[in-house]
């Protein structure tokens, strides 16, 4: 589990939102469950990660599992 979580946070940090698809937008985020589908490499997880970090929805569930290059990364304001 800790494998994974260090791997999403590798690629939350690598995330460019300088180019968002206008799905984004059509999207309503609000609801309970969203289901994503498409063929391999058109970008569901890019998109993802996008609205996460555009909406400042990501939260950090603890410190102690993360490296201090990754929260370098995030560029995150943590004293370990």
């Amino acid at each position: 589990m800790e494998q994974l979580i260090q791997r999403f946070y590798e690629k939350y940090a690598q995330t460019n939102t300088n180019t968002i698809r206008d799905f984004i937008n059509i999207v309503d985020w609000n609801n309970r469950m969203i289901g994503i589908k498409g063929a391999r490499g058109v970008g569901k997880t890019t998109l993802l990660l996008q609205y996460i970090k555009k909406a400042g929805v990501f939260y950090i569930l603890t410190y102690e599992r993360m490296s201090k290059s990754v929260l370098q990364a995030l560029q995150l304001d943590v004293h370990l």
